[in-house]
C-alpha cells in the first residue's frame, strides 16, 4: 500500500505569530506534510482571493493560528482580514481543520469589555489600533468554542499539531495525494541522472549558489529523490568563482505530476566546513523548506526546470525564497548565470 502524503494550508497573521508559524511549519515538514503558506504568494490583484481559494481547495487540511493581532485586510473587498476570509472559505467548504488559540488571545478576551474606549482597548493591545483588536475578538467569538484548542506553551502547541496529524492519517475521508507513476513515465518527463543548478535571489543582489544535483527514483509515496550540493559563488569580470571549502549538502523527496509537468517536495539542508585537521565536517542543525518546480521543454543544455526554494520561517529570521534553475550541462548553467548578472548590472 502506497503511503499517503498531505497538504496543509496554514492560515494566520504573519508578523504577530512568526515563532508559532515556525513551529507549525517544522512540525509539518517533519511529518512529511506539505505546508502551503501565504508568504509564498503575492496578494494584490483583483483575483487575489480567488487564487487563495484554489490553494485552500487543493489542500487536504486547514490550520488556523489565532493570536491577538487581526492582520492585514482586504481593503478592496469586504475589509475583513485575509486570515478571517481564508477561515470563512475553508469552513463553508467543509475543510478538515485545526484551530489553535494562543494564551495572549485568551487573556485579551478575558480583559476586554464592549464599553471600553479606544484608548482603553489600545492599552490592552498596544501593537494595533482599537478597531483591529475589536475585529480580532469578534472573529474569535464567531468560531464555536468546541472547534478551538487553546494552548499555553510551545510544547503543548507542538503536541496538538502532532495529535491532529495522526487523526488525519486515520481518516479515510481525507484524500491526501498518492502518485502511482511508473519509472518509465517519470523518465519521459525528467530523466534520472546528474544535473547542474543555480540559486539566485532577486531581493539579495549578488546572491549566487551553484552546484550539482543527482536525481534518482524515490519511495514511500514520493517518486523522486534529490541529492545536491550548493557552493557559494561570485561573478567578477565575466567569470564565476566558487568557494569549495564550505558548501551546503541537501536532499529532498518529491512528487512529480507527469501530466502537469510540475514537481514539489520537502528538503533538508546542512552546512559543511573543514576542521583544523583538514577533514570535512557537517555542522550541527538542519534547515528545512519546500521546493516547487515546473519542467519546460528546454533544448540541449538550456534550462529545463525552474522553481523556487522557500526556507521555513524561524524565530530569528524570515524564510528566504530563492529562484532555482536546473540545466543539463555546466556550460549552459554558467552561461545563464553570467547573463543574469550582466542584466543585473
Amino acid at each position: 500500500m502506497r503511503k499517503k502524503l498531505y497538504t496543509a494550508f496554514l492560515s494566520s497573521n504573519y508578523s504577530g505569530l512568526k515563532n508559532e508559524r515556525s513551529i507549525a511549519i517544522k512540525k509539518l515538514l517533519d511529518a512529511n506534510v506539505f505546508p502551503v503558506t501565504m508568504e509564498h504568494f503575492v496578494i494584490g490583484s483583483t483575483d487575489g482571493f480567488k487564487d487563495i481559494c484554489e490553494l485552500i481547495d487543493d489542500s487536504d487540511i486547514f490550520i488556523l493560528l489565532m493570536g491577538t493581532r487581526y492582520g492585514s485586510r482586504d481593503e478592496r473587498g469586504d475589509n475583513k482580514s485575509w486570515t478571517e476570509k481564508e477561515f470563512d472559505y475553508a469552513r463553508a467548504n467543509g475543510k478538515k481543520m485545526l484551530i489553535v488559540r494562543f494564551a495572549p488571545l485568551d487573556a485579551l478576551a478575558k480583559s476586554y469589555r464592549d464599553d471600553m474606549t479606544d484608548e482603553e482597548v489600545i492599552a490592552l493591545c498596544p501593537d494595533q489600533n482599537a478597531d483591529d483588536t475589536r475585529a480580532q475578538l469578534s472573529f474569535a467569538r464567531s468560531i464555536d468554542r468546541e472547534m478551538v484548542t487553546s494552548v499555553a506553551s510551545e510544547t503543548e502547541f507542538s503536541d496538538v499539531i502532532g495529535r491532529f496529524l495522526n487523526t488525519i492519517r486515520r481518516d479515510p475521508n481525507v484524500a491526501g495525494w498518492i502518485r502511482d507513476v511508473s519509472l518509465s513515465e517519470i523518465e519521459q518527463v525528467l530523466p534520472l541522472g546528474t544535473y547542474y543548478h543555480c540559486h539566485l535571489c532577486d531581493t539579495q543582489p549578488g546572491y549566487l549558489r551553484v552546484g550539482e544535483l543527482s536525481i534518482t527514483g524515490g519511495d514511500g509515496g514520493y517518486n523522486l529523490h534529490f541529492e545536491g550540493r550548493n557552493y557559494k559563488g561570485k561573478v567578477d569580470d565575466g567569470k564565476i568563482s566558487v568557494n569549495e571549502t564550505k558548501y551546503t549538502v541537501w536532499n529532498g523527496d518529491y512528487v512529480l505530476d507527469p501530466t502537469e509537468k510540475t514537481l514539489r517536495g520537502i528538503y533538508s539542508a546542512r552546512k559543511t566546513d573543514v576542521d583544523n585537521k583538514g577533514e570535512r565536517v557537517i555542522k550541527p542543525g538542519t534547515r528545512d523548506g519546500i521546493h516547487r518546480f515546473v519542467i519546460t521543454d528546454g533544448e540541449d543544455g538550456e534550462c529545463f526546470m525552474h522553481g523556487t526554494s522557500q526556507d521555513a520561517v524561524t524565530e530569528d529570521r524570515d524564510g528566504k525564497e530563492c529562484n532555482i534553475s536546473v540545466f543539463k550541462t555546466r556550460e549552459a548553467r554558467d552561461k545563464y548565470v553570467l547573463k543574469y548578472f550582466e542584466d543585473e548590472d
